[in-house]
């Protein structure tokens, strides 16, 4: 079992949550405050915690991780070097970092999409082979 979690780019929190079930403290991280604010809401729980920051500038001291989960974010970050610079400062020795990027031909998005107002979760069957220009009025 890991000890310390760290969903770097978490959104909802629907990872940070999975996390949460294999570790003893997992902690969701996102930029957008709407994001975290529906996390704490959906996963309220003693053993997560969630904060609004950026990747760029991690707000823990150094190596506090066992664990650190980009997953589907370090191709939504400006400066991809920064946040894995950041990523390595906070992680402990020996520990772990699993980064998971799109692939356009994947069958199922990943990323969570909101259509009328309703947020759908992943996996969402071929979402991500709709044109840029239709898909981009569905992301959140």
């Amino acid at each position: 079992m890991v000890e310390e979690a760290l969903d770097l780019g978490c959104g909802y929190g629907v990872y940070t949550k999975l996390l949460s079930e294999m570790a003893t403290f997992a902690v969701g991280l996102d930029v957008e405050f709407n994001f975290i604010k529906e996390a704490k809401k959906k996963n309220s729980s003693d053993d997560i915690e969630f904060v609004l920051a950026s990747g760029e500038y991690l707000p823990f001291k150094n190596e506090v991780f066992d664990s650190v989960f980009l997953i589907e974010t370090l191709e939504h970050v400006p400066h991809d070097g920064r946040v894995l610079r950041e990523v390595y400062r906070v992680l402990k020795r020996d520990g772990e970092v699993i980064i998971t990027v799109p692939n356009k031909y994947f069958p199922f998005e990943t990323h969570s999409i909101k259509i009328y107002g309703r947020i759908i979760e992943p996996p969402i069957p071929l979402f991500s082979w709709l044109p840029n220009k239709i898909r981009k009025n569905y992301e959140t």
